[in-house]
């Protein structure tokens, strides 16, 4: 068992000793691009440029066109990585997001997604050990049906010489 007094702390924590002032922000560039999209002068421009879009009947639609091209494919995205082992959720969360930024019923519809999803962990948590395994089971059954559908234990099966013919995918004969 770990202590959590044996985590990794990151170099620009460690490498100040106690009472030295904080590092600059220029000394970490991923917290200086944070910091640079959290000023109100980058959040003004973005409002303004996009009221400025807004602003026409035109601009108006090709907004809502643009927004629900943009939510609807990372949707789709998340809703065809949802068995898979990764980032499925999170998409179909951003995409609701996206959508519910120009949309009442995609607001509706991120709300309902959340509480369900929400009821579902719980749910989950609650389960055995039984009921996890077969849920892992039927996520790796999903994954490699996937890349049997899509001919990759086939191609695997010929890097290592197997010419054997159940690996051939019957969408690529």
């Amino acid at each position: 068992m770990t202590d959590s007094r044996d985590a990794e702390v990151p170099p620009s924590a460690a490498a100040a000793p106690p009472g030295a002032p904080a590092p600059a922000p220029d000394d970490d560039p991923a917290a200086a691009a944070a910091a640079s999209l959290q000023s109100p002068g980058v959040l003004a421009k973005v409002g303004a440029w996009r009221a400025k879009v807004r602003s026409t009947p035109q601009g108006r639609l090709i907004w809502r066109i643009a927004v629900g091209l943009v939510g609807g494919v990372v949707l789709i995205a998340g809703i065809v990585m949802i068995p898979y082992p990764g980032p499925g959720w999170v998409m179909v969360f951003t995409g609701l997001g996206i959508l519910a930024s120009e949309f009442p019923w995609a607001q509706r519809l991120l709300g309902f997604v959340k509480v369900a999803y929400g009821r579902f962990r719980t749910w989950y948590g609650k389960q055995g050990p039984a009921v996890k395994a077969l849920f892992a089971l039927g996520t790796c059954l999903i994954v490699v049906l996937t890349l049997w559908l899509l001919g990759a234990l086939q191609a695997v099966g010929n890097w290592m010489g197997l010419d054997w013919p159940w690996l051939a995918s019957p969408i690529t004969k």
